[in-house]
């Protein structure tokens, strides 16, 4: 092979030395002749010889180093870029020569290179280049030793992932490419942790899974799948709590159509077998619901059908039969419909008069609701008037009832305020005994209207002062017994009883005004007037207040 340097044909016979079987030796020769023949047609063979041939007598660069240049010279495409090439390396080789620690770089170098195998290409290239750098030994001596800490979290962290058996093997993939990317022992420590808690959302959640009966195995199979997917525990989270939903979703769904009373086992099976298939607990609901309008609906046409007037027992099994089969909703209204159809075509004259019947009994219960306007009732009448069929009259009744009653409660509320008014104005009453009092309250409990209750108000407060009335009659009656007053006294006292307001007032007054009265002796009247005077406006104070005692 004319084309090779010596060396190359060094390096190829090597190989063929190397060779443990026939296909390595076919290699290395085709290897061989394939460079013989690239150089064959490159005009800068020769060009591209020279310059390697400078390169390795280059004392100052490692074999790495000779290789990269080398490899440049190779990849160059004119005559230019190999002299960059050689340039490069000859300026690299110039600097070692020029540098008293090259030897510690370059041993540095081959340490990195050859025995820190967890670290990637990039990291070696960085710390290659932090290497060069360095201007003493000892920053040296500290690269290597945070290149062999980064590489030794990087190997511990790999051989921890390989244990992480609930991750995926994309999951496994992409957590060793961050190892890779890591720049530090510390972003390779977190990378780790996350990896083993998104490995124990992830089997927690899958151990968690086998415990979801109602789940089918199809159901399980998506969601496992989901899970090992995921790429964050609370991704994972999230999905298991999905697949909690799902599963008691679909148990009380099952739960519930197996009470449906009028739905047959079959038609139950058939939808608990949709259930089943049911990937959302939206779809679940809906299913569910789609279930209790049948059964109401065919509840609510065997009542109908049942009352029809005109339909043999055997016609009405025979339709009942028929809603039991049917599948939908619309199915059982045709059925009714068609029920109401055979109805009204049998006995036409009897059918009138019931249906006269049931609008006649309808408008008398109409007029007798209380709580409507007779606007209202006759609009109601006027509906029913036009109503061609029993359910259209009974509806219309239904309605008109509900309007009663609502305005029935709305009366209840009313009066039911009306009354605890009413009981806190008697109960204020200051001049009423305390067996009027209750007297008037019991009243008050069974009263049935607002007006009741007002006249019975009206008639506690007239005898509250009927009584205060009475008993000032009473006091003026006292004080013209009091001999030992003068007339003037007398006329003050009758005053000040005159001006109160309160049976409890005038009382207490009279006593204490009897308790103060001494014998008339001329000139200790202004006294005895005084001291009456006083007691009086202190009883006065007294019966400001309010008390509702009675003697």
């Amino acid at each position: 092979m004319p084309n090779l340097t010596d060396a190359e044909k060094d390096a190829a016979k090597d190989a063929v030395d190397n060779a443990t079987s026939q296909d390595e030796i076919d290699k290395a020769v085709d290897d061989a002749q394939e460079k013989n023949d690239a150089k064959a047609n490159d005009p800068l063979a020769d060009a591209k010889d020279e310059a390697k041939d400078k390169i390795d007598n280059m004392p100052n660069l490692t074999d790495a180093e000779k290789d990269a240049a080398k490899d440049a010279v190779d990849n160059a495409t004119s005559q230019d870029e190999i002299d960059k090439a050689v340039d490069d390396a000859q300026e690299k080789n110039d600097a070692k020569a020029n540098d008293p620690l090259a030897d510690a770089k370059d041993e540095a170098k081959d340490n990195v290179d050859k025995n820190m195998p967890d670290l990637s290409d990039q990291d070696k290239k960085d710390i290659e280049d932090k290497i060069n750098d360095a201007k003493t030994p000892e920053e040296i001596d500290q690269i290597i030793k945070d290149a062999q800490d980064l590489n030794d979290a990087k190997k511990d962290a790999k051989d921890d992932l390989k244990d992480l058996n609930d991750l995926s093997d994309q999951d496994k993939k992409d957590i060793e490419d961050k190892i890779n990317d890591a720049k530090t022992p510390e972003e390779v420590d977190q990378i780790i942790k996350d990896a083993e808690d998104l490995n124990d959302a992830k089997k927690d959640a899958k151990d968690d899974l086998k415990d979801l009966n109602d789940l089918s195995d199809q159901d399980k199979k998506d969601i496992e799948d989901k899970i090992n997917d995921a790429k964050t525990p609370a991704e994972v989270d999230q999905i298991i709590n999905d697949a909690k939903n799902l599963n008691d979703a679909k148990k009380d769904a099952k739960d519930s159509i197996n009470k449906l009373p009028n739905l047959t086992d079959a038609e139950k099976q058939d939808l608990i077998n949709k259930i089943n298939d049911a990937k959302t607990a939206e779809e679940v609901e809906q299913i569910l619901n789609d279930a209790k309008n049948l059964n109401d609906a065919k509840k609510n046409a065997k009542d109908a059908i049942n009352k029809l007037p005109n339909l043999t027992d055997a016609e009405k099994q025979d339709l009942i039969n028929k809603i039991d089969g049917a599948k939908t909703v619309e199915e059982v209204e045709q059925i009714l419909n068609d029920a109401k159809n055979l109805n009204d075509s049998k006995n036409g004259g009897e059918a009138v008069d019931n249906l006269q019947d049931a609008k006649n009994s309808a408008k008398d219960a109409i007029n007798k609701l209380p709580n409507l306007t007779d606007a209202e009732k006759r609009d109601f009448i006027k509906r029913i008037d036009g109503a061609n069929s029993l359910d259209a009259i009974e509806n219309i009744a239904i309605e008109a009832q509900n309007l009663n009653d609502s305005r029935n409660q709305a009366g209840q509320n009313d009066l039911q305020d009306a009354k605890d008014a009413a009981k806190n104005q008697i109960n204020g009453l200051q001049n009423l005994t305390d067996a009027q009092k209750q007297d008037f309250l019991s009243r008050i409990d069974a009263a049935t209207s607002v007006s009741e209750i007002n006249a019975i108000l009206a008639e506690a407060k007239a005898l509250d002062a009927q009584n205060l009335a009475r008993t000032k009659d009473a006091a003026y009656k006292v004080i013209d017994g009091m001999a030992n007053l003068t007339d003037a006294q007398k006329a003050e006292l009758k005053g000040q009883i005159e001006g109160m307001t309160s049976v409890k007032a005038i009382n207490d007054a009279l006593e204490a005004a009897k308790k103060s009265v001494l014998p008339n002796t001329g000139a200790e009247d202004n006294g005895m007037l005084s001291v009456i005077g006083a007691s009086m406006l202190g009883m006065l104070g007294l019966a400001g207040l309010g008390r509702r005692k009675k003697n």
